[in-house]
Formats: structure tokens, sequence, C-alpha cells
């Protein structure tokens, strides 16, 4: 691998919890119209500039024009300020009380385009186009791409050191309860470590952000060439601090007694349960499936396995050996009938969409472990859609990347 210190943008301290809001897909778009009228300071408003002009289409010239004017607003106002290139450690207090800690550097485009840091996803030409050009119109990036690997015990004594020694210097909390710390790593010794050890790693594996990662290296290499000394903003953890949930996997237009008699015809065993399971209660294998008037585990056999990683996977048997023979539906990514929901969502939720008709069947997987991803990735697959849900999630304009 090869990463390196970045320059970045900076939140002014004090005015950092007004700037920097977790984005889309994590809090509606109500939410985050309000936030970005409401404060003259928040980043929203240069993601999504048609919060404050509704006239402004996406992907017109207009919107990247407004976005980059509502960015310089906030580096002319000193909202943001310029910081030279430095390493960053992040830390993220979640509700549940779980810490998670990794650094926020530069990563080469080289090592992506190489395959040294591997995907377990595809991305869509589409958004990766879209992208390119909101990057380019503000010529820099404001959420890190989440990379993970085994990291070196030297960094963790090093999390420690930094975080029991100093205040951070930025720290903001979230609508889910989440705290989020970010320290400057201050001397040459602690980057040049930071950096020495990250550079052994052979390969790095995307957590999350496939399309920020695909995008950023296409625009660097475009822009700059290779080895130009700037990369892909990453935050790189190491993987058994990833807090990994599945997602509801749900059915719209199916009947569901086609699913029970198709499972009694098949003899896969299930069992009727009179009370909600939590994907925490779920061990690998096990398959919650909620009708509107049913409510069973399925239990998925060792002869349902195929040899490949992706073949191991719960949700790719459910898809495969289940779904498709029963209501002749196509890849999750393609069959229109598939909607999804974070698997943390509660129950009842299911339920009144379930009770409503919005949904006919819901079900929840025990979530993916990282080995499984490592896996799938190394064999050059990737994963069905809407697999896993990963944290951390850094809220948007926390730290950003200036490439002027």
């Amino acid at each position: 691998m090869r990463v390196f210190p970045i320059k970045t943008l900076l939140p002014k301290k004090d005015d950092a919890q007004r700037i920097a809001s977790l984005g889309s897909g994590k809090l509606s778009a109500e939410v985050l119209q309000s936030k970005a009228q409401a404060l003259p300071e928040s980043y929203l408003r240069v993601v999504k500039p048609q919060f404050l002009d509704s006239s402004l289409m996406s992907e017109t010239q207009a919107f990247y024009d407004a976005s980059r004017a509502n960015l310089s607003k906030l580096i002319k106002e000193k909202f943001l300020l310029v910081h030279e290139p430095n390493v960053f450690l992040y830390e993220q207090t979640h509700h549940s009380g779980k810490k998670i800690a990794g650094w926020i550097v530069g990563v080469d485009a080289e090592d992506y385009l190489d395959g040294r840091i591997k995907k377990h996803e595809n991305t869509l030409t589409n958004k990766e186009n879209r992208l390119v050009r909101h990057i380019s119109a503000l010529e820099s990036m404001a959420e890190p791409v989440l990379l993970s690997q085994q990291l070196p015990l030297e960094l963790n004594q090093l999390v420690l050191a930094i975080t029991s020694e100093r205040e951070a210097d930025l720290s903001v909390s979230d609508e889910f309860y989440n705290t989020h710390k970010v320290w400057k790593v201050e001397t040459k010794e602690e980057i040049d470590l930071v950096c020495n050890l990250l550079n052994k790693l052979p390969s790095l594996y995307i957590a999350d952000g496939h399309h920020r990662c695909a995008s950023s290296s296409r625009y660097l290499t475009e822009r700059f060439g290779n080895n130009s000394g700037k990369g892909i903003m990453a935050l790189i953890a190491d993987e058994s601090e990833l807090l990994i949930k599945p997602f509801f996997r749900m059915l719209k237009g199916v009947d569901s007694t086609i699913l029970w008699d198709f499972l009694e015809e098949h003899r896969i065993h299930h069992y009727e349960i009179g009370h909600s399971l939590g994907y925490e209660d779920l061990k690998k294998g096990q398959v919650l499936c909620i009708a509107k008037d049913r409510r069973c585990v399925i239990e998925l056999s060792e002869s349902m396995l195929g040899d490949k990683a992706i073949d191991k996977l719960d949700v790719r048997v459910v898809e495969k050996k289940i779904l498709q023979p029963a209501f002749g539906l196509s890849s999750s990514s393609e069959d229109d009938r598939y909607q999804f929901l974070r698997g943390d969502t509660p129950l009842d939720s299911i339920k009144l969409q379930l009770q409503n008709g919005d949904i006919d069947i819901a079900f929840l997987f025990a979530p993916n472990q990282m080995e499984e991803v490592r896996a799938v990735a190394d064999e050059g697959d990737t994963m069905p859609a809407k697999s896993t849900f990963i944290e951390p999630k850094i809220p948007t304009g926390l730290i950003i990347e200036d490439y002027r």
C-alpha cells in the first residue's frame, strides 16, 4: 500500500457541530433540508444546494456552480480552515458504548486501480460519473472511504496514547447519539509510524464507500496523473472494531403462501416463533421470515451451500435457493419487487408495513463477518446488493480533503 498525509479543510472547532452532518441514507431528506435551511454554516448546503434553491436540478451545471459557491463561502467566512498535509486519528463512541478508531490518510489511487484496495460490490457508472463531476467542481472530497484490514498492534497502542493524553481537535455528536472525534497526529515521528505501518499492508478492503473510491480514483488519475501525492481520503480501521449489520430484504407483490408451500415441498427446515427476534439473536444459517399472518425461522442446511465464498453467504443462498425458484425473482439488484431497510430498524416498523400492505414478506439475516467479505473480495466476486451495513459512518464535512 501507499498512504500519506493529506491537505484538508477542517471546521473551526466551535462551529463543527453546526457544519458537519450525517447525510443521505442516514437521515431523511426532510431532516436534511431543515438542517440546511436553519444553519448557514451547514456543509449540507454544499452537497445539497437544492435545499436552498428548489429550481436547481441535479447534474446540471447550475447545480455544481451553486455547490462550489456555497463551499467557497464557507471558506471565505472562515467556517472551514485550510490545513497543511497531515494524518488524523478518528474515534467514534457508538451509542452502544463501543469505541471504533481508525486513521484518516490519503491512499494512492493506483492501489485501487491495481486491485490492492479490494471491493466486494459493483458500482454504477452513472453514479460514478455524478460523483466525479461533483469532486471536480469542488476540488475536494468531504467524506472518507472506509477501508479495513487486520492492523498492527502498534497502532492500537498509539490510539490509546493520543486519546488519553490530549483533547480532540474536533468533536461532534449526531442524531443517533454517536460521538465523533478527530485528532491531528502532531509529531513527525507519529505520522511516520502510522504511514510506515499502513504501507506494509498487502491490501485493504472497502467496507463502505465503493462509489466514492471508484470516483475519486478516476478524478485523481485524470486530473493529476500517477504518484501525484494526492490520494483517496480513507478512514482505515481494524476489521475487529467495525460494527457490521444486515439489511432487511423485503418483498412486495408476492403471495406468502407460495413460500410456505415451497419450504414444505423442498423439506427446508423451518419453525414458527411467537415472538420477535433481532439480528443479534440469529446465528449464521438462520433467517427470520416475517409475513402478515406468520413468523418463522428458516434454517439453511450445508447441502444448500456452494463451494465459492459468495455461495456460502446466507443472503445469496436464500436468493438463489429459495426466492428465485419460489417466486421467479431475479437478482436483488435488478428486480424491483425487492426493497431494503437497515437491519437495526425496529421490528414494529416492519410489522406496520406488513399490516398496511406496503410489503408482503420480510427477511432478516445474521450479520456477515468481515472474513466473509474478505473471502468474497479475494475471489474477485461481488456480494448481493445490500448485504451489509457497516459502521462507523462519519458526518459529511467533519474532515474534507482539499485537492486545490
